[in-house]
């Protein structure tokens, strides 16, 4: 259901169709411009996401719906995000910083959550963001499982992927933020060291990510399901 890539701006420009599918789009790094029907939007994001000061970010999301095309170039990286669309909807910008970290968790497991975009809001089957861990801290925690369609057991079947950037700040061979999968019913048990510009495209289960003493991490997400 879920499709995920990279535009590296420099191989550009990148000319698109959406069909069917309903695309998000989260500049990286550097400059770009999109065109969406006509409508132009461009922006940048200077010095990468690490760059603002902790507790704010710069990030910023181009939706384009379905039944739609759009033409990007710039200089630097671009990850986008498609999903069947569940219905029309327009083209929208979220500009740079205008949606806001909100703090989740307490303790060990505290981290800072943006969404860009929200079924219902910009969209019809995406929901797009960053989460934000600072060193040694973990995220994805309280551990959840988004495998089945349970309303009553508080539960939806999405798909997820997170593509993760880390940065380094120690002295030791390098960064090592650790993503896990497990679920005892499925019998899941997986773990991976994560390095720099890593993807991880989850299979089910619980996937909770700890940034390293060393290095704290940036992940971008999105999820998308079957339109239940």
């Amino acid at each position: 259901i879920l499709e995920f890539g990279i535009y590296d701006l420099k191989e550009g420009p990148f000319k698109r169709e959406t069909k069917d599918r309903e695309v998000v789009l989260v500049p990286q790094e550097g400059y770009f411009r999109i065109e969406v029907k006509g409508r132009v939007w461009e922006g940048d994001r200077e010095g990468g996401p690490f760059s603002p000061p902790y507790g704010e970010n710069n990030a910023s999301a181009i939706y384009v719906g379905s039944n739609s095309y759009f033409t990007l170039q710039g200089e630097g990286e671009v990850i986008f995000y498609t999903a069947p669309a569940l219905k029309d909807l327009p083209p929208c910008f979220i500009p740079k910083g205008s949606k806001k970290y909100v703090s989740r968790g307490e303790a060990f497991w505290r981290r800072d959550v943006v969404t860009l975009v929200t079924v219902g809001k910009e969209t019809s089957n995406l929901t797009v963001g960053e989460t934000y861990s600072p060193p040694g801290l973990w995220s994805g925690t309280p551990i959840h499982i988004h495998d089945f369609d349970d309303p009553s057991g508080k539960q939806s079947n999405h798909e997820e992927v997170y593509y993760h950037i880390s940065r380094f700040r120690g002295k030791e061979i390098g960064s090592y933020p650790v993503q896990l999968l497990f679920d005892k019913e499925i019998d899941l048990w997986l773990s991976f060291i994560v390095r720099d510009k890593t993807v991880i495209a989850l299979p089910g289960g619980c996937h909770p990510v700890v940034a390293s003493p060393v290095s704290d991490i940036i992940y971008g997400w999105g999820m998308a399901n079957q339109g239940k």
